[in-house]
């Protein structure tokens, strides 16, 4: 809209007449520049009430840097708010503000808030609690929250999330930030899912493993001084990460469940999760469940984890690859022969004939041999020749050896290889998995046209190993059931047996050189540029 004119027409040759028009014409660009700079000022526009299309319209009319203000109440929300601006959207508290999810489950965008965030300003949600429904409870993985853009400043503060069908915060694209005094309680799903690296355009993950991680930094999504414990679902975990991913979880309370991350086996084109700082964190398990023995589950990429305290579980720190007996496109199998791996370059390092009764146990037996115990232990693969040795079922990684019988990992879905008499096969060895635990960066991996899905090695113009260096995962000063600076024991399960090593991968209670964590608390929460939280909060658990 154009700014208002107003313009006086004096008589000719009235003197004071003209210098009353300069006044008045003075007076109004004042007015005018006043105006304008007020509204420089962050505003603050109150929803009429809870409901989404009161909401929605209350941040329609909001400017990026404002404040919206959801009074208290509880909305049953039906359809999907959307928000493509820098805004504080603020409830009255948590119990006091409430969300209840009865989204239509679409299979797709099935999202209470999607949120798309610009690169300048301090995006912020904070006051709510995030109920689930009583009739669209069918399962959705979308996220209740869904947060892209490309905002490296954006808190999520003072919220529940309290038994969605859904994941509660999908975080995706070049976002970082904090979630922080935030309460999880789980039905169904991760709490927290991640996917991307915070550079722009890199939506598989392939510019977070081209570039060096900033330990202790700002440049990671942050979890911290929250709490997390589920109910019912047979797979609870805190997290996610994917496509480059870098977290940093500390200074939480957890409660049933884990820490995860995923590699390059989750069946698309997304690279591993880059990097993690685990930390400072509690995690107890006292009912019977999945996670037993996994508190923390990790599948690719490198980090430290330090300071935390387990109690119920068997087991600490699990490590593993997937690719070592699955076939994961478009990576393919981690077989010793897959070009996107560094492999042993002599090829076969030996063959013959399944001499024994068929079985199916995955136990190749060579009656002609004579190997020394255990000489195949280490990232070495056995493949059924007649099967070809790229699919599910016809090859897996060697766990163990004697004289003449070789021992098998069976599959994620604990599948071994079924071995007849007379079946060829060949050994081969792989010495790093693409993106695998103890990696860092390496070449650049990209398209071979935009959103093509189909990757190469954008140095040598191939499909082929990117030369990942070596970066190695450290863990120290963490205790488990009592027991202090526990050692991580075995790397267990689905070929992470052996092929993740000891001293080359991963360290025993060895701190990270040179490494400092990001001050505490994080700054974003110090901020004096945006409003407090009500008072009414709960602050969440206490370091």
């Amino acid at each position: 809209m154009m700014p208002l004119q107003i313009i006086l027409r004096p008589r000719m040759g009235s003197r004071s007449a003209i210098r009353a028009a300069a006044w008045v014409r003075f007076a109004m660009l004042g007015v005018l520049f006043l105006s304008s700079f007020a509204r420089m000022e962050a505003a603050i526009i109150t929803a009429a009430d809870d409901s989404q299309a009161a909401v929605q319209t209350a941040v329609q009319a909001a400017q990026n840097g404002d404040t919206v203000k959801v009074p208290a109440g509880t909305g049953v929300w039906t359809s999907t708010l959307l928000i493509a601006k820098n805004v504080q959207l603020i409830g009255a508290g948590i119990g006091q503000t409430i969300i209840v999810d009865e989204e239509s489950r679409s299979g797709s965008g099935d999202h209470l808030i999607t949120w798309t965030t610009l690169s300048n300003g301090f995006p912020r949600l904070s006051g709510f609690t995030f109920q689930g429904g009583v009739t669209n409870i069918t399962p959705a993985v979308d996220g209740a929250l869904s947060i892209g853009g490309t905002c490296a400043s954006f808190r999520i503060d003072h919220c529940k999330f309290n038994l969605l069908y859904n994941k509660g915060v999908l975080i995706y694209e070049p976002v970082f930030g904090v979630v922080d005094h935030c309460t999880f309680f789980q039905t169904w799903n991760n709490g927290i899912e991640v996917y991307g690296s915070g550079i722009a355009g890199d939506s598989w993950g392939d510019g977070s493993w081209a570039t060096p991680v900033q330990w202790g930094s700002t440049n990671f999504l942050y979890i911290e001084n929250c709490s997390f414990s589920y109910s019912g679902y047979p797979y609870p975990y805190v997290d996610d990460g994917y496509a480059g991913a870098r977290i940093v979880f500390r200074y939480n309370s957890v409660t049933n469940e884990g820490f995860q991350n995923h590699g390059t086996e989750s069946a698309q084109r997304n690279r591993g999760c880059r990097a993690y700082e685990v930390y400072e964190n509690t995690f107890v398990q006292n009912a019977a469940g999945y996670n037993a023995g996994d508190p923390i589950y990790l599948r690719s990429g490198t980090g430290v984890i330090f300071s935390n305290t387990f109690t119920g579980y068997a087991n600490m720190i699990s490590l593993l690859n997937f690719r070592s007996t699955g076939n994961f496109m478009p990576w393919g199998s981690a077989n010793g022969q897959n070009g996107w791996d560094s492999n042993n370059i002599s090829g076969a390092l030996a063959t013959g004939t399944h001499t024994a009764a068929n079985n199916a146990n995955g136990v190749l037996t060579d009656s002609s041999q004579t190997w020394t115990i255990n000489q195949w232990v280490g990232g070495y693969e056995v493949q059924d020749v007649a099967l070809g040795g790229t699919n599910t079922g016809s090859y897996s990684l060697i766990i163990s050896n004697s004289a003449h019988d070789i021992y098998t990992l069976g599959d994620h879905l604990g599948v071994l290889i079924h071995w007849t008499n007379g079946a060829g096969y060949k050994i081969y060895q792989c010495y790093h998995q693409l993106d695998q635990i103890g990696l860092g960066s390496g070449d650049l991996v990209a398209d071979t046209s935009p959103n093509s899905g189909i990757p190469i090695n954008t140095t040598t113009g191939t499909p082929v190993w990117p030369h990942e260096v070596s970066e190695p995962m450290y863990q120290w000063g963490n205790t488990l059931n009592g027991t202090p600076n526990a050692a991580i024991g075995s790397t267990r399960g689905y070929g992470g047996c052996n092929i993740i090593m000891l001293n080359r991968d991963y360290f025993d209670n060895t701190p990270k050189p040179g490494y400092t964590p990001l001050a505490y608390p994080h700054p974003l929460t110090l901020t004096t540029s945006r409003p407090s939280p009500p008072s009414n909060l709960d602050a969440g658990p206490s370091p």
